[in-house]
């Protein structure tokens, strides 16, 4: 093999999600959500997939904002008593007014102090509250997530500060795209000020791919003090992305040297997935002209490949965080 063929990966697209991306770091930690969903019909298959998910986060150094700042009170369309009803969660003084899972306002004593700003209102099926201290320890944010629309997306969330008595936004999750699983958040630069990371699902199913087989990159946002809210941020990772992509870098030069004598198309797909993930995860960084070099490097130079490369900046344009990320 000398570059990636994309009419032999179409031939094996129905392999499905059995072949693991193993040399990527970057898989959503469990914490509310403890199930990954695999597009399979096949409960043993699942549940084979769901094992190895488990145990390989055993050790995944990532943490979600609810393992740092815990949940105050969830629930979900399973409870009868919160299923399309209004009710009320206390937040430390604040009282948040949720109705059918939609966030609607925060009071104190009384009275309406905020009103959320949500896109899909009817169509969540989750809640979850909880106190966060994002912006320094004596800072005090009440975030609030909501699972929907769909079986597949979107995990919500929306950040208010409250540190002043009066509650300001500073983080909206529907303002930047569709994100799947728990938020994590990290202090790169040791400043006290959390940074926020979602996996964005503006690449599921792409070239016909099984969702949970396509890119997923970290959308990375870092307060901005000017504007007093999260903005998409270039050049910012965990720490062990980093160490994670170096590993992926050696990877993929590694294998593809490989399959210029092999015939193995599991390997080969497995190592397709992989290096269009790297490639992905490389704009999410601001990282372009790397990112075309490296797809240059390793993409076969056919009419196949103007494919892929033309879906790559077809999704790159409808991609919120994307777009916000270039214009920042």
């Amino acid at each position: 093999m000398k570059k990636v063929s994309f009419v032999l990966i179409i031939l094996f697209l129905g392999l499905g999600c059995s072949t693991q991306q193993i040399a990527k770091l970057d898989v959503p930690t469990p914490t509310f959500q403890t199930k990954i969903i695999v597009d399979n019909s096949s409960n043993d298959f699942e549940d084979k997939i769901n094992a190895e998910y488990q145990e390989a986060m055993k050790n995944y150094p990532g943490r979600t904002i609810d393992q740092i700042f815990p949940i105050i009170e969830s629930h979900d369309f399973m409870e009868e008593d919160f299923k399309q009803k209004t009710y009320t969660v206390n937040a430390e003084g604040f009282q948040v007014g949720i109705n059918n899972f939609t966030p609607k306002t925060i009071s104190k004593n009384g009275k309406h102090l905020f009103k959320f700003i949500t896109l899909t209102p009817r169509e969540y099926s989750s809640n979850l509250v909880g106190i966060s201290h994002l912006l320094g320890k004596n800072s005090k944010q009440i975030y609030v997530v909501a699972n929907g629309p769909g079986g597949v997306c979107c995990t919500n969330y929306w950040i208010t500060d409250v540190s002043s008595g009066t509650p300001r936004n500073i983080y909206r999750s529907e303002d930047f795209g569709s994100f799947r699983d728990p938020m994590e958040i990290f202090d790169s630069d040791g400043d006290g000020i959390y940074e926020l990371m979602q996996w964005d699902s503006a690449f599921r199913y792409f070239m016909d791919d099984c969702g949970s087989c396509s890119p997923e990159p970290r959308a990375i946002f870092k307060y901005d003090k000017k504007t007093q809210t999260y903005l998409p941020a270039k050049g910012v990772q965990q720490d062990f992305v980093k160490e994670g992509f170096l590993k992926t870098e050696k990877w993929l030069a590694e294998t593809f040297e490989k399959l210029k004598t092999s015939d193995d198309p599991g390997e080969e797909l497995n190592f397709h997935r992989s290096l269009l993930a790297h490639i992905v995860d490389l704009f999410y960084l601001g990282e372009e002209r790397k990112a075309w070099k490296t797809f240059d490097k390793y993409f076969s130079n056919d009419s196949h490949t103007k494919k892929i490369r033309d879906e790559i900046k077809s999704r790159l344009r409808q991609s919120k965080f994307y777009q916000a990320l270039e214009k920042n």
